[in-house]
């Protein structure tokens, strides 16, 4: 083991690895998605607040504390800005419930 593997820091990875049901984008996403994506044009969007408008592209958004809620539709932008934040909040600590502990690090 090299001195470099002897850190067990774990980063957020998001969904890498898991399949799109456990990552929230199963069936039901997806088919509620494309339900309800005709109507999204001309509406605000979720995180930002300005339209939405034809040929941007656009998530259908989870909320940030419970992934089994949807919040409607965001640019997509504003939704990978709004996941990057989290990310960086879990690795910081400094997100409510978040993964890193002070007990989460160990040296080997």
């Amino acid at each position: 083991m090299s001195l470099r593997e002897g850190w067990c820091v774990m980063a957020w990875s998001g969904s890498r690895g898991v399949n799109t049901t456990a990552a929230g984008y199963g069936s039901k996403h997806q088919k509620l998605r494309k339900a309800l994506l005709a109507k999204a044009c001309g509406q605000p969007c979720s995180r930002c607040g300005l339209p939405m408008i034809p040929g941007q592209q656009l998530h259908l958004d989870h909320d940030d504390y419970d992934r089994s809620k949807w919040l409607g539709f965001s640019h997509k932008v504003c939704n990978l800005r709004a996941a990057a934040k989290k990310a960086r909040a879990i690795q910081l600590g400094r997100w409510p419930g978040g993964v890193r502990q002070a007990t989460d690090v160990h040296r080997w």
